[in-house]
């Protein structure tokens, strides 16, 4: 009888000793799951063609403490006059609005009809908040049945 229950403490510490990488593991793979579905509600709401939504990525960050839908870093395009942009500054751009230059021709009918020197923003980033918090429930609840499985 004795035996049996040390061997069901063994058990118990062998498990308790594999649990913070078993924990480390499932808060990586929440995360990322979490990321990938704010990254996709995000994309979800650029709308377009596809060359801002393959702009975006998910970033997980140090020690997997966070997952984050964002403009990839290291990324450039380029704009017509030459220069470089970040596409990091042209998604702000676009999330949060942007004055528009005027033309220096005043011929430009586009422009003198519109009348307008703002570019509304489109807020995607903004507007995909609640999927975000829907994904990070969704992580938590991963988060918690690997925890039982670890301790089963």
């Amino acid at each position: 009888m004795a035996s049996v229950e040390i061997r069901g403490l063994r058990e118990l510490t062998e498990r308790f000793d594999r649990l913070p990488n078993v924990l480390k593991r499932a808060r990586r793979d929440a995360l990322d799951q979490a990321g990938q579905k704010s990254l996709s509600a995000v994309r979800g709401r650029i709308g377009g063609r596809g060359k801002v939504q393959g702009w975006q990525g998910n970033h997980l960050g140090s020690g997997w403490g966070y997952a984050a839908a964002r403009p990839r870093a290291g990324q450039y395009v380029s704009a017509r006059q030459g220069g470089r942009y970040a596409v990091g500054y042209v998604t702000n751009a676009i999330e949060n609005g942007h004055f528009a230059r005027q033309s220096a021709r005043p011929d430009r009918r586009a422009e003198r009809l519109s009348g307008v020197s703002a570019v509304r923003g489109k807020y995607m980033y903004q507007n995909s908040a609640g999927d975000a918090a829907r994904a990070a429930q969704e992580a938590g609840a991963l988060l918690e049945r690997r925890f039982r499985e670890a301790l089963e």
